[in-house]
């Protein structure tokens, strides 16, 4: 197995030129287009039907170029399920979202994606990190690919807005991904910051708020009441400032074109259970098993009064 090394750092051009200017001389042009070409943290693999090389191992900037497999069909995509009392509706009034609240808009038009890893980086680097993150380009919305969305904060701007200088502020970075494996990404992240949390994802929806939001309710530990002082912050915030974020939220180039994908094929899924779904409402409510109670003759009497009403109004 071959290995060899590339230079850190990124270059003006083309995602091609890009790539080409990464690879010394010794090493070939980059995997033809019918390959997949990943670099995720520390490890560049070219991927074909036939089995996965390893090409190189150097921190490099993650591109990705090529065509991926086959996205989940349209058929099979279905809206994301969480824990009674804990879906989109409960998880808006336990984080005291206010009317218009950015935060949960955010989350709800991206929720329903296939999002595998959130991560959180701190210290001095973090920005730094975020140079590892794939950029993808040219790749069709329907096909598995990486993408990502981030927000960088400081919570002391949230904590004390009147004083807080932006020329000082110590950053962090929360994000959410997917399309990526674990082990080399949180390799690649560690470089930067060795206490980087990634975890899988469990709530989407509570942790795109949280991205955006930066408030939070603080448990109870160590003797001390539970916090809920974020919470009101956030209650507050009727304009949607978002005090704590250091600049809007940042998606990847591909986001918004496999948020539409999704979109489009969730609108699919409800407009084929609707029938169903309003069927079981009615049932619920007692109106076809009211019907199924009647008698033939109540039925007959209740048919002749309707039939009467329309024959007078259209008189």
């Amino acid at each position: 197995m071959k290995e060899a090394y590339l230079t850190s750092g990124s270059s003006p051009g083309t995602l091609d030129e890009r790539i080409t200017t990464a690879l010394p001389a010794e090493l070939p042009a980059p995997a033809p287009k019918s390959w997949l070409v990943v670099a995720v943290g520390m490890v560049q693999r070219f991927t074909n039907p036939e089995g996965t090389w390893l090409l190189a191992v150097a921190p490099v900037p993650p591109f990705v170029i090529g065509l991926p497999v086959q996205q989940a069909p349209a058929r099979g995509i279905r809206p994301r399920r969480y824990p009674r009392g804990k879906g989109v509706r409960g998880s808006k009034q336990a984080f005291r979202c206010p009317p218009g609240c950015m935060a949960a808009y955010e989350a709800l038009r991206l929720h329903n994606l296939p999002w595998q890893y959130a991560f959180s980086v701190s210290g001095p680097d973090c920005l730094a990190a975020l140079d590892i993150l794939p950029i993808v380009s040219g790749i069709p919305s329907d096909k598995v690919q990486p993408f990502w969305y981030y927000t960088i904060s400081d919570h002391e701007g949230a904590l004390n807005p009147k004083t807080w200088d932006p020329r000082k502020a110590v950053p962090h970075v929360h994000g959410i991904i997917s399309g990526v494996e674990y082990e080399p990404f949180v390799t690649a992240l560690r470089g930067f910051d060795s206490t980087v949390l990634v975890k899988r994802v469990v709530h989407a929806f509570g942790w795109l708020h949280y991205m955006i939001a930066q408030e939070r309710a603080i448990p109870a530990r160590d003797g001390k009441p539970r916090d809920i002082s974020g919470m009101l912050r956030h209650f507050r915030d009727i304009f949607s400032y978002c005090l704590a974020l250091l600049c809007p939220p940042v998606p990847s180039p591909n986001l918004e074109g496999i948020a539409n994908y999704y979109r489009d094929a969730l609108r699919a899924y409800r407009a084929r259970v609707r029938p169903t779904v309003l069927t079981r409402t009615a049932q619920s409510l007692g109106g076809q098993a009211r019907a199924r109670a009647l008698t033939p003759e109540q039925r007959s009497r209740i048919a002749r009064g309707a039939a009467l009403a329309r024959r007078k109004s259209s008189s």
